[in-house]
């Protein structure tokens, strides 16, 4: 593939004369890219880098501050020809390093503006801010001292055998974890209960610092290994960067990118995720180890949940600009990877849609250009969704700011894009000859997209949570005061008339002895007072009393074994905890419940029980186990509770439980909602897998509606719960 190269620039004549340099503290590291020689220049002071190509360093080396730039650029094609940089190549690569702040020049005034360091560097660094405003950086100190001090401690975990213990640690936790997977996915429903929130906090920062002091020591201890020259494993600043106010430990080990071995670089870039692999590790074998509940086992876990959940959605990521994305940049050895993704959409707009001419071309090949336009795309969808979801999470906490970052991300996503490229079609010379196509093309495309959200119905569907109960289901309770020698099993299938209980009760078992024993006295003292008919009456009915109470005792011990009322499954949530306690009459112990005749309780919010319509309640319901989301049924609703309530159906379906709806702080039983709710029973036509109290999704299916009306409905509701219907 021919490339077409600008061999002439308008403003030459502006630059020639100059006689720049590279500024002083200047470092040059040579790298290779696709078999290609590169050169990387670096200013440690300001932590600056630019790569340049080989023949391009060529012509930039000639500048000592002796040679004018038109002598520098016919020494450079005398001595490599045809490979030289042409005038248009040569002014841009000077006006890239001296925005960078890495060339020094003593410019007349028409150069300065041509080159324009200061200020387009300042628009620069303002624009990343502004796009970066949920994500606030503060350079607190300088770790580089540090890390020198105790690079001898970490250098053994960068050597093969430090890898092959890093794998045994891994595979034993994952043993010791699988051993307990089903214990270990059911705690997941607690991580977010308030009692658990400041440890998740402190937990997280906590590894998340492991995190960046890795990348720091694997950036200090590959640098010395390489001995490459300029700041190679220099680290000065740690800080802390502000994700939606909390706060997260950050390393700056750009230093990295002048090591010349791309798969130490890839080490320095994976190292944060290689020590938190190592926590969650060991957090893993704590967790295996100690007993459920204590304070121990629920930080382990917490550990274990964060450096697995942030590793895999963000650091291991490539589609975001963590490690992932470095990592991917230097394994398929493409640099400025976001930059030319970007660029490669705009190729292809700009070459197939505006049919402009000469479009800037970011890659070589075919095969690379679709490569960067698949992962430009890819990218830019992920950070809208996160950028969504982080708005959300604000709005849900602190509305009025939820509501700022919204609209602040609306300028940046939409405005500030929309703006620059009206601007585009209005001045690009590139385009004058196709402009009113382009123009045409951009209308239609926004006509288009406006449609589709305006105009076109698309589905409309709401997912609430349920909970699996029986039609027929019997409370089972405790017959009388005394201690649990056995209980059934839970989950067990029982016949009617079965034991379920069996209590123990002395005090019971020794007024029987002691009202047998008076009962026996008593008839034999009326047998012996016949002959008095005064004194036998009085007998006979002491003797009567004494009979009914003896009958009352007998009741009572009989109690004491509690009997399944009818055939079904025992279901048990005290289990064998219960063996040894006292339990009063009346303590509810468990439900019979028929397994052939289930159903199901949702709840649903006013907000979404206000849109669902007759017809939608008609439509059949996807219904889904939270545990097995893979595993699809299908059901149709029954009824709806005409009024709203405040009691759930089951504690489950709580927040603090692992469910959506928030309950009220002052139940204890965590089945008291904050806001109404309407309960929704419904039928599935099977109820394979379904088991009674397992929580699952419901989705109902409402009237189709375009895009724009379901979320003016949703901005709607979120306003009116937030500050009340309007009169």
């Amino acid at each position: 593939m021919t490339t077409e190269r600008r061999t002439s620039h308008d403003s030459w004549y502006r630059l020639a004369p100059l006689k720049p340099r590279l500024r002083v503290g200047v470092d040059v590291t040579r790298q290779r890219f696709r078999g290609r020689l590169w050169f990387v220049i670096e200013d440690a002071a300001s932590s600056q880098y630019f790569r340049i190509s080989e023949s391009a360093y060529r012509f930039v080396g000639l500048l000592d501050g002796s040679r004018t730039v038109e002598d520098a650029l016919a020494e450079c094609e005398r001595a490599i020809g045809d490979h030289a940089p042409t005038r248009g190549e040569a002014v841009r690569v000077l006006g890239q390093l001296y925005a960078n702040n890495l060339l020094s020049a003593d410019a007349p005034a028409d150069a300065e503006a041509l080159l324009r360091r200061g200020r387009r560097r300042s628009v620069r660094e303002i624009k990343g801010r502004l796009r970066s405003f949920l994500f606030v950086q503060l350079p607190l100190v300088d770790p580089d001292g540090f890390l020198d001090r105790w690079a001898w401690l970490a250098s053994p975990l960068f050597t093969r055998w430090g890898t092959m213990a890093w794998l045994v640690l891994l595979i034993t936790a994952l043993l010791a974890v699988g051993r307990r997977a089903g214990e270990f996915v059911e705690a997941s429903t607690q991580v977010l209960a308030p009692a658990n929130l400041g440890w998740l906090i402190g937990t997280f920062i906590l590894i998340k610092l492991a995190h960046e002091l890795g990348h720091g020591f694997a950036c200090k201890v590959l640098g010395k290994r390489e001995r490459s020259t300029g700041a190679a494993g220099e680290c000065h600043e740690l800080g802390v960067l502000l994700i939606v106010l909390l706060p997260i430990p950050y390393v700056d080990a750009s230093s990295s990118w002048t090591l010349r071995s791309r798969w130490r670089r890839i080490i320095v870039n994976g190292a944060g995720m290689y020590f938190e692999v190592a926590i969650a590790s060991v957090a893993a074998l704590v967790w295996a180890s100690t007993g459920v509940g204590s304070q121990v086992n629920t930080l382990a876990y917490n550990a274990v949940l964060l450096a697995g959940v942030t590793t895999i959605l963000f650091n291991a990521n490539p589609l975001l600009r963590y490690d992932g994305y470095y990592i991917l940049s230097d394994l398929f050895e493409a640099p400025n990877l976001y930059q030319r993704s970007r660029e490669a959409i705009y190729y292809y707009v700009k070459k197939h849609a505006f049919k402009a001419r000469e479009p800037k071309d970011p890659a070589r090949s075919t095969r690379a250009r679709n490569w960067l336009a698949l992962y430009g795309v890819s990218s830019a969808v992920y950070r809208v969704v996160v950028l969504l979801v982080i708005i959300r999470f604000v709005a849900g906490q602190l509305f009025a700011l939820g509501l700022v970052l919204a609209l602040v991300a609306a300028v940046i996503l939409f405005s500030a894009p929309i703006a620059q490229l009206v601007k585009y079609l209005a001045n690009a010379g590139e385009i004058a000859r196709t402009r009113p196509r382009a123009v045409l093309i951009t209308g239609g495309a926004f006509a288009a997209i406006a449609l589709f959200v305006l105009a076109i119905p698309v589905p409309d569907r709401v997912r609430i949570d349920g909970v699996v109960d029986a039609r027929r289901a019997a409370d089972v309770f405790a017959g009388a005061d005394g201690f649990v020698d056995w209980i059934e099993a839970d989950a067990t299938p029982v016949e009617a008339g079965q034991a379920l209980l069996e209590q123990s009760n002395d005090e019971t078992r020794a007024v029987l002895i002691q009202v047998a024993a008076r009962l026996e006295a008593t008839r034999t003292g009326r047998l012996a007072s016949l002959d008095d008919p005064a004194a036998a009456s009085i007998m006979a009915q002491r003797e009567r009393v004494l009979e009914r109470q003896y009958k009352q005792t007998t009741d009572e011990l009989e109690r004491l074994t509690t009997v399944a009322p009818f055939d079904g499954l025992w279901v048990s949530p005290v289990g064998d905890r219960a063996l040894g306690a006292y339990v009063t009459r009346g303590e509810k112990l468990g439900q019979i419940v028929d397994p052939a005749d289930l159903r199901i309780r949702a709840v649903v919010t006013q907000a979404s029980a206000a849109s669902l319509t007759v017809e939608a309640l008609d439509r059949p319901v996807e219904i889904r186990p939270v545990m097995r989301p893979a595993q699809q049924l299908t059901g149709s609703v029954v009824s709806i509770s005409e009024a709203g309530r405040r009691d759930l159906p089951s504690s489950s379906l709580g927040l603090n439980a692992g469910g959506s709806l928030e309950t009220d702080p002052t139940d204890e039983r965590g089945t008291a909602s904050k806001e109404p709710i309407f309960e929704i029973i419904l039928d599935p036509k099977s109820s394979d897998g379904l088991f009674v109290g397992q929580r699952v999704q419901v989705r109902l299916v409402r009237d189709p509606k375009p895009l724009g009306a379901q979320l003016l409905r949703a901005v709607r509701q979120e306003f009116q719960q937030r500050f009340g219907a309007p009169r």
